[in-house]
């Protein structure tokens, strides 16, 4: 894009136009880093939150299992309420991902991009501005 940069009139009011966008340049850029973070943050609680649904789905399976084989008893109520706890957590890391999974992780970096494209039209904007001021 092209930016109508006549109305500078001084050398002062392209100084003042760079230093704005530059600050604007600046914010974005933080941004950006923290986005990025966040972005690599997320990535690894997804991973994190897959594997230990498998765990569990695992334990879960085996624990059916013993269940299945024993006598009544203390050991039996025992595994059951192993059991129960085990579902909870499964229904609990099922939920987490989808509240927090891959479209969340897609949405995080959509905004990076989104950052990286106002970035570049700053770049352009004060490469613009400096070189009418060069013509000053």
């Amino acid at each position: 894009m092209s930016y109508n940069v006549s109305k500078l009139a001084t050398k002062a009011e392209c100084d003042q136009a760079i230093e704005i966008a530059n600050e604007r340049k600046a914010d974005l850029v933080f941004e950006k880093t923290v986005s990025s973070k966040e972005l690599t943050d997320q990535d690894k609680a997804i991973l994190s939150t897959q594997v230990s649904l498998i765990t569990v789905k695992a334990q879960i399976t085996g624990t059916e299992t013993a269940i299945a084989s024993m006598p009544e008893g203390a050991a039996k109520v025992e595994q059951t309420s192993k059991l129960r706890r085990l579902n909870d957590r499964k229904d609990n890391l099922e939920e987490r991902l989808q509240k927090g999974g891959n479209a969340t992780l897609l949405d995080a970096q959509l905004e990076a991009d989104l950052l990286d494209a106002q970035i570049a039209l700053i770049d352009t904007y004060v490469a613009d501005v400096t070189a009418h001021k060069a013509t000053l």
